[in-house]
């Protein structure tokens, strides 16, 4: 038995390492014309960690499509995998993708309260990998992008540590490894000014992905719906409003396993043999594995949120749920226009400073979503490179301050 609301997000660092790869790549290769690369990437995250690495590939490797990368990660996340994008089927409009990843050890920060509640930190040590193959479909000049995929990845649960690094020991724990399958539909509207830096223009976003075949856990539809609204206010400034909601709904209950008393008879961790500190822990983290997985099995998880794209001052996956919302506000002040910077000041690179408060909410009872809240609040300093971004970012929020360098946008 596991708490397996994560584990599509836990073995997704292993593939979303080699996107970050591509994001150090030379200006040619946001052009048309065929590119190789090869370098280094580095990424910090709250409650994850230090994540380095090496990558590699081609981009637009025959008629402007067919995109390779390789790459390896080290540090808090050791994982390695191969990604293929964009080739062709048929036409132009249709295009395949795969991956394939191999996550060798991963350790992070979690808490097993659901929504806001109250809970200890522990630090989780898993293994597992994963693939994908998608299809894209393209539409109305390139406009609406069509996304069906089918999946599977495995969580190994390789052990829990306390905050001051000592290991909490779950003897003879019923801990199975996490093995699901995915099969997701995505629609993107996309109507800007620039796909590399949109000033003005909104996108729209609506996935359903179907998660099952989890061993003593309850099949899920998650439905993720997201929006973003770009204003010029400034010839350097933009105003950027983003929603993002996140919902499950159990399609087939694990019944056998939906009460906290019936969970933690199944785990059946010898606490017992364990003395003192070492028996307390162990017995404490039972019993909030137990609460999780019952809520879980009766609620759903949706996608977790918190950290770098969503509630940016708190640890990343902080908050897990059965429904969450996120707004988000920027103003993104453009220096490379304003101070006529030397290598930004292109159509595809810009150094931007971006003020932004983020207002979360989380609820297993939907009509209880709105009822409680928490807020962020904080400075980040971009470089744009092409459709990829470098993110270097403070914020603050009830549960302290945090630093973070990563890529990608934050929505």
């Amino acid at each position: 038995m596991t708490p397996s609301s994560l584990n599509s997000y836990l073995t997704a660092p292993a593939l979303k390492l080699l996107l970050i790869f591509t994001s150090l790549t030379s200006a040619s290769s946001f052009a048309s014309e065929r590119s190789f690369f090869a370098f280094p990437a580095a990424s910090s995250l709250h409650g994850v960690g230090v994540v380095y690495g090496v990558g590699a590939g081609v981009k637009n490797l025959y008629q402007s499509r067919i995109n390779f990368v390789a790459g390896k990660s080290f540090g808090d996340v050791e994982a390695a995998g191969f990604l293929a994008t964009n080739l062709p089927l048929g036409s132009k409009r249709w295009a395949l993708n795969f991956g394939v990843a191999d996550l060798e050890s991963a350790e992070f920060d979690t808490s097993y309260s659901r929504h806001f509640e109250k809970g200890d930190f522990v630090r989780q040590k898993i293994s597992g990998g994963g693939y994908f193959v998608s299809v894209d479909s393209f539409w109305l000049r390139r406009r609406l992008k069509a996304n069906l995929m089918v999946g599977e990845s495995t969580v190994k649960f390789e052990g829990f540590e306390h905050d001051d690094g000592t290991e909490i020991p779950l003897p003879n724990a019923a801990l199975f490894d996490v093995v699901t399958s995915l099969v997701g539909l995505n629609f993107n509207w996309s109507d800007v000014d620039s796909t590399s830096y949109p000033t003005s223009g909104y996108r729209l976003a609506l996935s359903t992905t179907l998660a099952s075949g989890r061993t003593a856990t309850s099949d899920t539809l998650l439905i993720k719906y997201k929006g973003v609204k770009y204003t010029p206010i400034l010839r350097s400034l933009t105003w950027v409003l983003g929603f993002e909601g996140n919902d499950a709904s159990v399609t087939k209950q694990a019944k056998n396993y939906l009460d906290e008393t019936t969970v933690r008879d199944t785990l059946a961790a010898d606490c017992e043999s364990l003395s003192g500190t070492e028996r307390t822990r162990c017995n404490t983290l039972e019993g909030q594995l137990a609460n999780y997985i019952a809520r879980q099995n009766r609620y759903g998880t949706a996608a977790p949120f918190g950290g770098s794209q969503g509630l940016r001052s708190f640890r990343q996956f902080r908050f897990r749920s059965a429904h969450n919302a996120i707004l988000s506000t920027e103003f993104r002040w453009s220096l490379s226009e304003s101070f006529r910077l030397p290598y930004f000041n292109t159509k595809e690179r810009h150094l931007v400073l971006v003020p932004f408060a983020d207002i979360g909410y989380a609820h297993d009872t939907h009509s209880k979503l709105f009822k409680a809240t928490r807020q962020s609040l904080g400075l980040s300093l971009r470089a744009h490179l092409g459709e990829n971004v470098l993110r270097l970012t403070g914020a603050d929020g009830e549960e302290g301050a945090a630093l973070f360098f990563t890529f990608g946008s934050a929505f």
